[in-house]
């Protein structure tokens, strides 16, 4: 192989290894981009509003029981404070769960792999059983406040038992939801945060690799120019210099 082939080839080399690096980075940032699209469009809003709704549906059930109260001591303007509160939280509570809904409505057609696309339709039927069952007990608990506010005690007493059933069956159901969203969450986050450092690596050994084969390539073809002149170029100076004399 002559020279000018061998300096063909080192260059060849540099250029795929460099190649490798370029294309090794920008598939990891692909990566850690829709990761951090999923944590920051998808996952986060999603935990935030589970967050909401379960404050709200705990909220309400605070009002209720101190609407209880308030018709006990019959305290009129405590029970009316109870009754405003109770539907100021229905709106906060109502918009969450839309949002939600919104949220994990998705399809394949997304930048989103399958299993969080499958993961996030599960999620979507289950909003929608807490959109029916959070209705029906909002529309109990107004009309048990409505009854308190009207004496009707014997009525009130019925739907009081029965808000307290739906009541625990509600937070039966967020609570796993909520938790599970927020752990899904963190574990991407976590993975995001992995995948980062794995990619530093791969790309650290690879600029590693490349220097090494740098250097022996260069030596491979110093080596092979002082082979073809036959000594050191210094020393090949000195011999025409003595020739020359």
């Amino acid at each position: 192989m002559n020279l000018i082939s061998k300096m063909i080839s080192f260059g060849a080399t540099m250029v795929a290894l460099m190649l490798i690096i370029v294309s090794l980075a920008y598939y990891n940032m692909s990566q850690m981009s829709g990761g951090l699209t999923q944590i920051g469009e998808v996952e986060l809003p999603l935990s935030n509003a589970m967050a909401v709704v379960t404050k709200g549906q705990l909220s309400q059930s605070a009002w209720l029981e101190r609407s209880l109260l308030a018709a006990e001591l019959e305290a009129t303007e405590d029970l009316n404070k109870a009754a405003r509160e109770f539907s100021s939280e229905n709106e906060k509570v109502d918009n969450a769960i839309s949002s939600a809904l919104k949220l994990s409505d998705v399809d394949s057609d997304n930048d989103l792999n399958e299993a969080t696309v499958a993961q996030l339709n599960r999620l979507n039927g289950s909003l929608v059983d807490v959109r029916r069952q959070y209705s029906e007990y909002y529309e109990t608990g107004r009309n048990l406040i409505e009854l308190l506010q009207q004496g009707d005690i014997i009525k009130a007493e019925s739907e009081l038992k029965k808000v307290q059933i739906q009541s625990g069956a509600l937070i039966e159901l967020i609570e796993p939801l909520s938790n599970k969203v927020s752990a899904d969450a963190v574990n991407s986050a976590e993975e995001l945060v992995d995948s980062s450092v794995s990619a530093l690596v791969s790309m650290s050994v690879i600029g590693v690799l490349a220097i090494f084969i740098a250097l022996g390539l260069s030596f491979f073809i110093t080596r092979s120019i002082l082979l073809q002149l036959g000594a050191d170029p210094a020393e090949l100076e000195k011999v025409a210099e003595h020739l020359a004399e």
